[in-house]
């Protein structure tokens, strides 16, 4: 072994180099310099990753990643103990500054996934990614708070885990369909669907799920369908109050990972981008509402 080692010197230096280099990138991401938004959203969907907001609260209420957490940087030092060691952290601020500083004080404290948000919020918006701007909940959430601050036990409103739940994509006709020139556009179909699941008293899953059909002359070309869904804990809300939450607060949380989620998954079919529309779910629930009412009124006459 020796005298092999001895009569292939250059060999071995060139496997050890190799290994050494194939291991870098390990080596980089395990000591968590940055993550790009597309390793944002898998964090988040397979690993459950805490995002953590450092700007102020006011540029925080103004818009902020869906689903994260605002710790202002000026504070972060005293509310670290906020942050779970047992999943990753990815640290987002306007310019990453701030983001880095945090990072060093979490290891400094132990924690081993900690991450940066490489282009920062700017990045993300830039990209048209999930993006909730938390004035709908001062008006909507918190007024509801406010106005049962004298009952015995205070609403809660967490979002506690987003995930796709299920994904598919079938091309029953490929590839014939791909073989021959189209003479028309093919025509899109999109379909939504909300389904609530009381997981618990407190506990509520709530599930948005959407089905896109592409047709070229009367033939299916693709089906793809995401299930987008998230663990809320709610309580404290009465029935009303609850029925709203369920139908439009949260469905405006979970979208904006669906629509990203779809975008990507007919991406990788080498079809041509899908990007599902802006949702308004106020609108919606109203919608169902008056038409459930209608239906009510003919019945009785």
């Amino acid at each position: 072994m020796f005298q092999f080692l001895v009569d292939n010197i250059v060999l071995v230096l060139v496997a050890i180099a190799s290994g050494v280099m194939l291991a870098w990138p390990l080596t980089k991401r395990t000591m968590g310099a940055t993550v790009n938004n597309e390793e944002t959203i898998e964090f988040i969907n397979k690993k459950n990753a805490q995002v953590i907001d450092l700007r102020d609260h006011k540029e925080f209420k103004r818009g902020a990643i869906a689903s994260s957490t605002n710790i202002p940087f000026e504070h972060f030092a005293d509310r670290m103990d906020q942050v779970a060691k047992d999943r990753p952290v990815i640290l987002v601020d306007a310019v990453n500054t701030n983001s880095k500083k945090a990072s060093e004080m979490l290891r400094s404290k132990g924690y081993n996934n900690v991450f940066v948000l490489a282009d920062g919020i700017k990045g993300w918006v830039e990209a048209k990614l999930p993006f909730s701007r938390s004035e709908f909940f001062d008006q909507r959430i918190w007024k509801m708070a406010e106005e049962m601050q004298n009952q015995e036990h205070q609403p809660v409103f967490q979002l506690q885990r987003c995930y796709m739940k299920d994904a598919s994509v079938e091309m029953p006709n490929a590839p014939q369909i791909f073989a021959k020139q189209l003479e028309a556009q093919p025509v899109v179909d999109m379909q939504f669907e909300v389904a609530i699941a009381a997981l618990s008293e407190t506990h509520h899953e709530v599930a948005v799920r959407s089905t896109v059909t592409i047709k070229a002359e009367d033939k299916v070309m693709m089906i793809a369908e995401v299930k987008q869904a998230g663990i809320f804990l709610i309580q404290g809300f009465d029935e009303q109050q609850m029925i709203h939450i369920g139908n439009v607060v949260c469905p405006s949380i979970v979208y904006p990972y669906l629509r990203a989620n779809m975008a990507d998954l007919v991406t990788r079919t080498t079809m041509a981008p899908v990007h599902l529309p802006e949702m308004n779910f106020e609108a919606l629930f109203q919608q169902r509402l008056a038409e459930a009412q209608a239906q009510a009124q003919a019945q009785q006459n």
